[in-house]
């Protein structure tokens, strides 16, 4: 049985994984890479809002 592919491409995978601050890194997490992480995920969620937000805005919903 494969791996998910989440786990198979992203996260087993360190050539997928530079550049990709929401994929999680291969070894111990560290309170600095908890930190990083969080920040990322704290700025990618805030940029799928907003977007959603314009869309709404654009076809009159809000």
């Amino acid at each position: 049985m494969d791996p998910p592919l989440l786990v198979n491409k992203a996260q087993g995978n360190i050539e997928n994984n530079i550049g990709d601050s929401l994929a999680l890194p291969s070894g111990p997490i560290t309170r600095s890479r908890a930190k990083r992480y969080g920040a990322a995920m704290s700025l990618y969620i805030q940029d799928r809002v907003s977007q959603e937000l314009k869309i709404k805005l654009s076809i009159g919903v809000v």
